[in-house]
């Protein structure tokens, strides 16, 4: 078994001192592409500060590298490229060339009102969320996205695997650098695999205050299509006072500090909304009816249950159809979005069904009481937090269901058995707990494969928050005392003691051999990944240098199988290992990691591309809980023209750029 390591590479400080010749089996253009400051310097900082890049930061691209056009060979693909592989979906091998479906985005910044209190957001078309998109599994879509802001903006479809168009997955100084103020980019992609999705801004904490909408994709070949009459509910947190990125600002250097400190009294006033609306209301006809939910918060997470007690079969987890259960209480955290089935056939026309959701603080357990058994060993002692439980609600929003008539031919309700208890995880309600409890429907969707993974990426979370040492000096206790960041006044995330720095070129272009950061501790993290090679990522969460946390784990570009997950310590024997579930296990794209657990994601690397695997809470995304995998970079398809124009700032182009760069004389490093 290999095991993968993390990729560290000099960072080239010339245009000249970039590849300007063949590497591998990809081929290089005549210049290579500097992501950096108007004088051509690479934008950096001191040791232990972080960057938060956008274009108002002063990124230009001063010269372009186009991709070679030779694609290596893909092991599953029968051709070989990406263009072989859309060619299997419903959308064809012509998606650069036709759409069957065009949105337009407008974003800017607009004065809203929240609770009394008005502060600027971030937003879609004039609202406080963008409109809900629905397509059709197959569609060819295309998103035009114009940024009126005063800062960069990358578009991120959350769910969509971006098969074939990697370089359009909007993970920004990942996949591309931010369309700059003025600018506009064209998004094209098949829209696959169906289920409910969502779209967001993928530059640094922009999404937080607006930048969010549902992207529903309808599958033809739906088992549960007899339910037509659908609510999509996205539940969003919204800071009242300040910005999300003042807040992750003022947090980051004091978060001990009471005025801005992180416990209930001190935070700042979060609002919920539902749909961008503090008021939610809609209709639903007097039968079963489909409804989803999803979790679209920067820093919150949320209970939904109906104020009558009624159950929630739930469906589907993340567009993967499970087998039906039951469950009065769903627990939703960012990036998590259930399907359900609800009954109204018994309440009378004209009643108004209330479906509540309750704000929770992310490191926060939903009961009463003091975690006891591993959760509990496994951080007492470790510099982790104290474990208590406690119950803190900021706020609460509904949804409100005014039942209306019913559809002829209404399909009954949905047969399931009742969550219930699992003893397992102590005092917790198995609704409120993790995806894991949920069973795959493997008559829809594929089982994990079951030969040993070729590749094992570890990933173990650890926090480093600064304090300050009796002489008055800053100390970051849980910080590798080698690390630059140890003297820092920063709060810092790591996976495997790395806190991830953004780039100073999009990875797509660079593939890691340049614009990276290489500090031992805060580096940017990119970790090769050959082609069809199975993969386990196994996350350890031992809850070193914070208080209990649940991280709900992003990975871009693929589904994973979750097939296992438990209280630590983490078997690493195979004698001691339990068993796999190779059979039905959870498949998602987000999954919830708590303190005191492990858990062992697998997947097929069978999508070429640069993949951004994050912790959803923006404040630990930004801070460092990252790292990316560069899937067959050989396979990785070249980005189209409309790509390179679409990033633009200060009057320089991609395109343009590359232009430039390669005509004779030219002088890109000046």
């Amino acid at each position: 078994m290999q095991v993968a390591g993390i990729r560290r590479v000099p960072m080239a400080t010339s245009v000249e001192a970039l590849p300007n010749a063949a590497h591998g089996a990809m081929a290089a253009s005549p210049a290579g592409l500097l992501l950096g400051r108007r004088d051509g310097k690479r934008y950096a900082t001191m040791p232990g500060e972080r960057n938060y890049y956008s274009a108002s930061h002063g990124l230009v691209l001063v010269a372009g590298l186009v991709l070679g056009a030779v694609l290596g060979p893909a092991a599953r693909l029968a051709a070989g490229s990406a263009a072989t592989l859309l060619a299997a979906l419903p959308g064809g091998p012509d998606v650069a060339a036709r759409s069957d479906v065009v949105f337009e985005l407008v974003a800017e910044d607009i004065v809203g009102d929240v609770a009394g209190t008005q502060r600027v957001f971030s937003v879609f078309n004039r609202g406080l969320q963008g409109p809900t998109r629905r397509v059709a599994l197959g569609d060819v879509v295309e998103v035009r996205v114009t940024n009126n802001r005063p800062s960069g903006l990358t578009l991120h479809h959350h769910g969509i695997h971006q098969v074939g168009t990697p370089y359009n997955d909007g993970a920004s100084m990942v996949t591309q650098a931010p369309v700059a103020p003025g600018g506009s980019m064209a998004y094209r992609f098949v829209a696959e695999p169906a289920g409910t999705h969502w779209y967001h801004g993928h530059a640094g904490t922009d999404y937080g205050d607006g930048l969010r909408g549902l992207f529903v994709v309808e599958d033809p070949d739906d088992p549960y299509a007899a339910y037509p009459d659908d609510v999509a509910v996205m539940v969003a947190d919204v800071y009242a006072t300040q910005t999300t990125y003042e807040y992750v600002l003022k947090f980051n250097y004091n978060p001990l500090n009471k005025e801005v400190g992180y416990d209930a009294q001190a935070k700042p006033s979060v609002g919920t909304l539902l749909n961008g609306l503090a008021d939610f209301r809609a209709a639903a006809p007097r039968q079963a009816v489909r409804a989803r939910l999803l979790c679209g918060a920067a820093d919150r997470q949320y209970v939904a249950s109906f104020a009558d007690g009624r159950p929630m079969v739930v469906v589907a987890v993340q567009g993967a159809y499970v087998k039906p259960v039951a469950a009065t209480k769903l627990r939703l955290r960012p990036g998590e979005r259930y399907d359900v089935i609800v009954d109204f056939s018994r309440d009378a026309e004209g009643a108004e069904v209330v479906l509540g959701f309750r704000e929770l603080e992310h490191g926060e357990k939903p009961y009463n009481g003091t975690i006891s058994g591993p959760v509990a060993r496994s951080s007492r002692g470790r510099g982790g937090g104290t474990n208590q439980g406690r119950t803190v609600s900021f706020n609460r929003v509904n949804a409100t269901f005014v039942v209306a008539p019913a559809r002829p031919d209404a399909p009954p309700m949905v047969a399931a058995p009742a969550a219930g208890t699992d003893h397992q995880w102590g005092d917790e309600d198995l609704d409120l707990l993790f995806p894991a409890k949920f069973r795959l429907d493997t008559r829809f969707n594929p089982s994990p494969p079951a030969r040993a993974a070729d590749v094992t990426l570890p990933a173990a979370i650890t926090a480093a928050y600064p304090t300050t040492s009796k002489d008055d000096q800053p100390k970051n206790y849980f910080a590798p005392p080698e690390a630059d960041y140890a003297q820092s006044r920063h709060t810092f995330w790591t996976l495997s003691n790395t806190s991830y720095a953004d780039a100073s070129t999009p990875l797509y272009v660079s593939k890691g051999r340049y614009g990276v950061e290489r500090d031992a501790h805060y580096g940017t993290n990119v970790v090769d990944v050959p082609l069809g090679a199975v993969v386990d990522i196994v996350v350890v969460n031992n809850g070193l240098g914070s208080a209990p946390v649940q991280h709900p784990l992003h990975l871009h570009g693929y589904r994973f199988w979750v097939v296992d997950h438990g209280p630590l310590p983490y078997p690493e024997n195979d004698a001691a290992a339990p068993r796999y579930n190779l059979d039905d296990p959870p498949y998602v794209d987000t999954f919830p990691v708590d303190t005191g657990f492990y858990a062992v994601l697998r997947f097929v690397a069978d999508n070429p591309g640069m993949w951004h695997f994050h912790c959803h809470y923006l404040i630990h995304m930004v801070n460092g809980l990252s790292l990316v995998l560069n899937v067959g970079e050989d396979a990785q398809p070249e980005p189209p023209r409309a790509w390179w124009d679409g990033q633009t700032y200060g009057g320089y182009a991609c395109g343009a750029a590359a232009d430039v760069a390669a005509s004779p004389g030219s002088n890109t490093n000046s």
